[in-house]
């Protein structure tokens, strides 16, 4: 993955399919252009100085593999202080990140967030007591998952997954969509797959970031962690039953 910056001809191009999607509704193209540079720096493809984007472009574990994040997220989970800047970065604080973001912002969780970022920017005690607990939650379930991807002995392709997460939340925001990020249809040529395309192709081989590689990828991720709201009230039905 190169280290770059977003270029202007790029972000000309990405407006151009938020204008389409939006029926060529007004832009903030200044901030559309800041927030895929800060989500880029913070998951390391380009880096622009700033702390946080330091930390995120060169941890002290490189090129983490699956093992690595195992045990760091059990170091996270298991802290006083999960979010220590010591401990919690790199891919594994891009991941807690994004499953902050997909629960607290959800339909279903009765408080209202009012930051663009859940984790990246705060303290542990800045967290209610429930986000500290579920902070530490999400720990033990990511440790899971990438303990399950070493017995499978799949290559990791982590900082896709968590760059389409995050574009996922950059392409809502600016579309005017409430819908739950992975609502967002993963269709070749889709406008939300091609976003993605136009965003990561000069930092990947193009045979990981094609349409068809977005779009498989984006279906995988909605089929693993995504349970629509008709498929939780069902299961509550049998339950309740």
């Amino acid at each position: 993955m190169a280290a770059a910056t977003f270029s202007t001809l790029q972000l000309e191009e990405v407006a151009g399919i938020i204008s389409r999607a939006t029926r060529h509704a007004a832009i903030d193209t200044a901030e559309l252009g800041r927030e895929i540079e800060d989500l880029l720096s913070a998951v390391g493809t380009a880096n622009d100085g700033r702390e946080d984007a330091i930390l995120f472009a060169h941890p002290p574990i490189p090129d983490a593999s699956h093992l690595d994040l195992v045990e760091q997220l059990q170091t996270i989970a298991a802290s006083d202080d999960p979010l220590d800047r010591s401990i919690c970065y790199g891919l594994a604080l891009a991941e807690l990140n994004a499953a902050a973001r997909n629960k607290w912002t959800s339909r279903r969780y009765n408080r209202r967030i009012n930051r663009r970022h859940m984790l990246l920017d705060v303290t542990f005690d800045f967290l209610t007591e429930r986000e500290r607990a579920d902070v530490k939650e999400f720990a033990l379930q990511l440790a899971a998952y990438h303990r399950l991807q070493i017995k499978r002995q799949r290559p990791a392709k982590i900082d896709q997954d968590t760059l389409l997460d995050g574009l996922a939340d950059i392409y809502l925001k600016h579309t005017g969509s409430s819908k739950h990020p992975y609502e967002l249809p993963h269709s070749v040529r889709s406008n939300f797959v091609l976003f993605c395309h136009a965003i990561l192709r000069p930092f990947f081989p193009l045979t990981e970031v094609s349409p068809k590689a977005l779009s498989n990828r984006w279906n995988n991720l909605k089929r693993r962690h995504f349970t629509p709201l008709m498929d939780l009230r069902f299961s509550r039905k049998q339950d309740e039953a």
